[in-house]
């Protein structure tokens, strides 16, 4: 027995086939699916966002839901906190402009006004 078994081999099968015998690129497994219950419980810091198709009619057409969950650091406080840089640096970009005696009198200024307060 030992021997018919080690002589048989294994058989080919997919990846995440789930034991369907013809699996569909609908079951298909996704990263939202393993983690729906953590987006769950932590939705009030991680503000997970989601497309539902309006169902209409007695026997409606094709319906699809998509959720995506946001980086929150990076979508909801680094890039526009570097767009509100971003902005403050074109307006600042007006006082890059001309000669370098203009330079000199601004740090002359600055210094003066850091003298005074100090």
């Amino acid at each position: 027995m030992v021997r018919s078994a080690a002589n048989r081999g294994a058989r080919a099968e997919g990846t995440w086939g789930c034991g369907y015998v013809r699996p569909t690129a609908r079951m298909q497994y996704t990263g939202s699916s393993f983690t729906q219950m953590l987006v769950e419980h932590l939705g009030w810091g991680l503000w997970p966002r989601e497309r539902r198709a309006r169902v209409r009619g007695v026997f409606p057409g094709a319906a699809g839901f998509g959720s995506d969950v946001p980086d929150v650091v990076l979508d909801r406080g680094l890039r526009p906190g570097f767009r509100l840089a971003e902005r403050v640096a074109g307006w600042m970009r007006v006082l890059q402009r001309g000669p370098i005696q203009v330079y000199l009198l601004y740090v002359l200024g600055i210094l003066v006004m850091l003298l005074l307060f100090a």
